[in-house]
């Protein structure tokens, strides 16, 4: 079993902001990447170097994979407890890691194996780049609240018909709160530039403010930026305050037994995917173990990691535990198995439906990936989790 490290010093300091629209940013991206772009040598290893002899990477040459991920505290946690470290040695692959926002462009520009993104916008990634994509591990589901005052008496979007409703991400917002009105609601319909709402176009971290000031009736919104007016029953989910992946299983999906709509898929080219089974064991071993240590000591995360969560007083932190633990939107297990892949895929036919999607618009490519740790790798040494 690693042992693990004392927490002590200075923190990463990042918000736990992941539902955003990239594609509108991926021209300029693009270009400003390809500008900056040098040979694939001088930034450590190619995807293709990366994979030759990946067992045999175990000692002195490391596999590397190239991964872009926002700020996340639950890789701090894997950092800063050494379990990152152990895993890397064992196995003899090294994660790159880029920091980033903007993991979508990071990933079309070709500097990154691994990224994680929202389901939705796998197609349009291969839209927009021409890369075939895979997407193999599930961490986080689409946590973002409808939000609305607690004393307004809404209670769904049919309340809100002519009512002002902010918008922090437009593309991302329009296809996911345009599938829950078109698919419970279908004789309304929800667009940014038109529809039977008024849309207001505002950053995600001002939205809370404008809703408990009565600027706005409603927004989608990043439930991490109000805690204090969700704490102090000033905002309100409305759908019975479930988050935005709960409304899709438990209302627009009820005969399917899913837990989904993934906002951080774990995805790849599907040439690298296809060519580095190892490297893919690897990541999702180390993920599991990222998603285990979360679900046991996740108090203890969110009181390291305040920053992640938008919170400082001893009050907040205690209220977005619990409502985290209420809204569970980390997945119990990052394997993809055919179940589970057949309930996501359907949340696609849903946008289909609501005319947010082409009717012709492709299915995202995932894949079920069985847990297959090599005979030479001692989990027991490095895993606080096996039996």
């Amino acid at each position: 079993m690693v042992a693990r490290k004392p927490l002590t010093g200075s923190l990463t300091v990042g918000h736990a902001t992941r539902t955003r629209w990239r594609a509108l940013v991926l021209c300029v991206a693009l270009g400003l990447i390809a500008a900056a772009c040098g040979d694939a040598a001088e930034t450590g290893a190619s995807g293709e170097d990366a994979g030759d002899g990946a067992a045999e990477g175990r000692g002195d040459q490391k596999s590397i994979i190239r991964f872009a991920f926002a700020p996340d505290p639950v890789m701090d946690y894997l950092i800063d407890t050494g379990t990152l470290a152990a895993f890397e040695e064992e196995w003899g692959v090294r994660l790159e890691m880029t920091s980033s926002w903007d993991e979508f462009a990071f990933f079309a520009g070709g500097h990154g194996d691994i990224v994680s993104m929202s389901t939705l916008d796998m197609p349009l990634l291969e839209e927009e780049t021409g890369v075939e994509v895979v997407g193999f591990g599930k961490y986080s589901n689409t946590r973002l609240i409808i939000g609305t005052r607690c004393d307004s008496g809404y209670e769904t979007m049919e309340d809100l018909v002519g009512k002002r409703f902010g918008n922090g991400n437009p593309v991302t917002t329009e296809r996911l709160v345009g599938t829950i009105v078109g698919t419970l609601h279908p004789e309304l319909e929800f667009r940014n530039d038109g529809g039977d709402y008024e849309v207001v176009f505002n950053d995600h971290p001002v939205l809370p403010e404008l809703i408990a000031n009565g600027e706005i009736d409603a927004a989608y919104m990043i439930p991490e930026f109000g805690v204090q007016y969700m704490r102090e029953g000033v905002i309100c989910g409305l759908y019975d305050d479930r988050a935005a992946f709960q409304v899709f299983n438990d209302l627009l999906l009820p005969d399917i037994d899913h837990e989904g709509l993934q906002s951080n898929m774990f995805v790849a080219e599907k040439e690298w995917f296809e060519s580095h089974p190892y490297e893919v064991q690897f990541f999702n071993a180390l993920w599991q173990e990222g998603l285990d240590l979360w679900h046991r000591d996740h108090t203890e995360i969110i009181s390291l990691y305040p920053q992640h969560f938008s919170v400082e007083t001893e009050e907040d932190i205690a209220f977005i535990d619990e409502w985290i633990q209420e809204h569970q939107f980390n997945t119990d297990n990052v394997y993809l198995d055919e179940a589970w892949i057949e309930g996501e895929t359907s949340i696609f036919q849903l946008a289909r439906d609501a005319a947010l999607m082409e009717e012709d618009a492709p299915d995202p490519t995932l894949e079920a990936v069985e847990r297959d740790i090599p005979a030479e790798i001692d989990m027991e040494s490095i895993s606080e989790f096996t039996e």
